[in-house]
């Protein structure tokens, strides 16, 4: 063991007055100190405050603000009586202007070799969130009980994967959601069912699915059990009889993994989905869906990435009738958002029950140029031959990013623009980095160039954020 990770050890449940340091990408505050790293949480960048030392992890040392000695003008008070202890909404401390600017300070601090790259170097575009709160779609709380009996259901603890806290509200779920979360606690405090025990890995209740309508102000719920048991019955009925609620499901999960994992699902009563708007364009929503969690952030995404190929990529088209690939096409809301741009749209998607939800919402939308193919984007290349010719490639993969087999290929059909969004700025440099050729090169493979890069908040309260990335392929000639 090196001698500096012995010394921070030392600091394990004592307290320090210090200057937190800058934002990182979990919403902790980096401070250097001469032990080593602290990683402190509820902290003001370049302000004293005094912190409390918790566990060591490596060689750094998480702690967590007990008492500010000064504050920032855009200090604001949090809302969730749960903050600093919640693993949620790290930034609710900050006024929103105030967060805007922390994380955009911090993707340009991070991606600073990209952004040198782009064509032209200028200040990044950024696109705030159209509310800061009770704005998310989707929340998975956990059910826990410990072997003393002591029930909670709620959201996990920061750092601390078997302990979960009771909530009375959560500030960033519409509050037609709260709503039904909290006729489920209220249900489960009295209810003799028991709660999973991460330990033991007994008992029922594992998880609480909610997802939310903004256009229906309704509720698909989906409760995550290790088995279905007859007494749930009562509560399934409840929640039926609540007009916010849709629909309801119960997924099976009997493994041991803390996760939302679907074992079986079957749908108890109501509707299959819900129906979101956006923009232009109606969506049917299934439990399992990828969708954004920011149901009106999500338009500001789509309208960012409209203006971007209205502005910057369609008027310089040769094609009189433009192709679009869309791959991780989720329910095919991106493609369908912009199919009224192209004559032909191909989507790509691994998850069964997206595609035929993409194809319902082609429907719904009386969208006639696009196809949507299940496979996993990595092994798609044979169904590229039915979109010879394409102009344009859209990328959203998940916070993993796009397999790099995929971006092996994507290089080698040379399509002369695309668009990446992400959700992941670590995923986001090496993706990127590889479409741009810069860290290998061959003569079969395209290479683009970085035009333009914008931001898009999604996600008040917490460090995350949405970036567009796009790129031109280079004339090699």
């Amino acid at each position: 063991m090196g001698r500096r990770k012995k010394r921070i050890q030392f600091l394990v449940g004592t307290e320090r007055d210090v200057v937190a340091g800058q934002m990182n990408w979990k919403g902790r505050f980096v401070t250097q100190m001469e032990e080593g790293r602290a990683l402190v949480s509820g902290a003001y960048p370049g302000f004293p405050c005094r912190v409390e030392f918790g566990r060591t992890r490596k060689k750094d040392i998480k702690a967590r603000v007990v008492e500010y000695i000064n504050k920032p003008a855009y200090a604001t008070d949090p809302l969730c009586d749960q903050f600093n202890i919640c693993g949620g909404c790290s930034l609710q401390h900050f006024n929103y202007e105030a967060q805007c600017k922390q994380k955009k300070d911090l993707f340009v601090r991070d991606n600073g070799l990209l952004v040198e790259k782009l064509s032209e170097v200028k200040d990044l575009k950024f696109h705030s969130a159209p509310a800061d709160f009770h704005y998310r779609n989707k929340m998975e709380f956990s059910f826990i009980q410990h072997k003393g009996g002591e029930k909670s259901l709620g959201l996990h603890e920061q750092g601390r994967f078997q302990s979960v806290l009771s909530l009375e509200t959560c500030w960033i779920q519409h509050p037609w959601m709260d709503k039904v979360f909290k006729l489920v606690s209220s249900w489960f405090e009295s209810s003799n069912i028991s709660g999973y025990n991460p330990w033991s890995h007994d008992g029922i209740l594992r998880h609480l699915v909610l997802r939310g309508s903004s256009d229906q102000k309704q509720v698909l719920v989906n409760l995550v059990v290790t088995r279905s048991v007859d007494q749930l019955k009562y509560l399934y009925d409840s929640l039926l009889s609540l007009p916010e609620v849709a629909g309801v499901y119960e997924t099976i999960h009997a493994g041991v993994a803390d996760a939302v994992k679907y074992d079986s699902i079957r749908h108890l009563g109501g509707k299959l989905a819900l129906r979101e708007k956006v923009g232009h364009c109606l969506f049917d929503v299934g439990p399992r869906s990828f969708y954004q969690t920011n149901s009106e952030g999500m338009f500001v995404l789509y309208d960012a990435i409209e203006n971007l190929l209205l502005k910057s990529v369609l008027p310089g088209l040769n094609s009189g009738q433009p192709k679009l690939l869309d791959l991780y096409c989720g329910a095919g809301s991106i493609g369908i958002f912009l199919s009224r741009h192209f004559t032909q749209v191909l989507g790509i998607e691994e998850v069964e029950e997206a595609v035929e939800l993409a194809k319902t919402n082609a429907r719904l939308n009386s969208v006639n140029n696009l196809k949507v193919f299940q496979g996993q984007v990595e092994h798609s290349q044979e169904l590229l031959k039915l979109m010879d010719g394409t102009d344009v490639l859209i990328v959203d993969p998940p916070r993993s990013g796009c397999h790099p087999k995929a971006r092996q290929w994507i290089r080698q059909l040379k399509i002369p623009w695309l668009i990446y969004v992400s959700c992941n700025p670590k995923t986001l440099q090496e993706n990127i980095r590889d479409f741009m050729g810069l860290d290998q090169d061959s003569k079969l493979s395209g290479k683009y160039e970085l035009m333009d890069m914008e931001l898009v908040d999604l996600f008040p309260q917490t460090p995350h954020l949405e970036s567009i990335s796009l790129l031109r392929l280079r004339d090699e000639t």
